[in-house]
């Protein structure tokens, strides 16, 4: 009677046995760093996200500026939104209230990488109410843009009740 040699066979067991730890190995791998990723970008975006929102509450804070230049600054932008709204004037009013329309150097520049622009997208006059919308970039060069109404009744504009409290931002 012949002996049958196993040893062929026990060579294949184990390399099947390396091939899966391997692929066990590569996932867990890709899952870690999927997540290392994930948080990676949810960082980024927030600091994209925070400096939307200070372009915001700076409009806000340059609205409610009582300084006269910044006044009547605010008030010839918005007196060309009005114009251009009730036919007076046919051109564009300017859009572009902190910050420019220039890609590259049109941003307000803050701490840690992050810059931010806001532009005027609307204006009811009859309600006094500005739609801004903020653009932010964060670490990364990642970008949000926040779209915000903010009420301008009682700061002063020589509108109805003069500077009554009734200023709002809604985002």
């Amino acid at each position: 009677m012949q002996k049958m040699n196993n040893s062929g066979i026990s060579m294949l067991v184990v390399l099947g046995a390396l091939i899966v730890a391997g692929f066990l190995g590569a996932g867990l791998l890709k899952m870690t760093t999927g997540g290392q990723m994930n948080n990676i970008f949810y960082a980024s975006s927030a600091s994209a996200r925070s400096a939307a929102q200070s372009g915001l509450i700076a409009a806000v804070q340059r609205f409610e500026d009582t300084t006269t230049a910044v006044k009547a600054s605010n008030l010839t932008t918005l007196q060309g939104w009005i114009d251009a709204a009730t036919g007076k004037s046919t051109t564009a009013p300017n859009q572009w209230f902190l910050g420019t329309d220039n890609a590259t150097t049109g941003f307000v520049d803050l701490s840690d990488n992050q810059s931010y622009r806001v532009r005027i997208i609307g204006f009811d006059y009859e309600r006094f109410n500005v739609t801004l919308q903020a653009e932010g970039r964060g670490k990364g060069r990642s970008q949000a843009t926040i779209t915000s109404v903010y009420n301008l009744d009682g700061l002063g504009y020589g509108m109805v009740n003069d500077w009554t409290e009734g200023n709002a931002i809604h985002v």
